[in-house]
């Protein structure tokens, strides 16, 4: 059992929610060349087989994953662009998400992720 924390200029943090263990925190992943100031929303997705770390990386208007368990490797990162002709806005300035595996009827049977959007660049 762990609590993950965002520190806007400095990363993501991870510390014990046991009682039978002294709080530490553990840096899971700094800021650097994947993530980038502001480190804002955080959300779990706990799949069947493991368990990701969504961020938003409001520095590069991106969504950083890394798993959410020791040694927390990173999986990669994604953004979410604008597409006119799909009628898609794209997001940017993430300050929070949720994510979730439990299918969303048959149009979303591995789960959804929903991010606020800062800044619309269509009506």
């Amino acid at each position: 059992q762990r609590l993950f924390m965002g520190e806007e200029d400095r990363g993501i943090w991870a510390l014990s929610s046991r009682g039978d263990v002294a709080p530490k925190p553990e840096l899971v992943l700094a800021v650097g060349p994947l993530l980038k100031a502001d480190v804002e929303g955080l959300a779990l997705y706990r799949g069947r087989h493991a368990s990701w770390l969504v961020a938003s990386s409001q520095g590069n208007d991106s969504y950083v994953v890394v798993d959410a368990q020791p040694p927390y490797t990173p999986r990669g990162a994604f953004r979410i662009g604008v597409s006119a002709t799909a009628g898609i806005d794209g997001t940017s300035g993430t300050d929070g998400l949720d994510v979730t595996a439990t299918a969303i009827g048959l149009d979303y049977p591995q789960g959804l992720l929903v991010v606020q959007d800062g800044h619309n660049h269509m009506p």
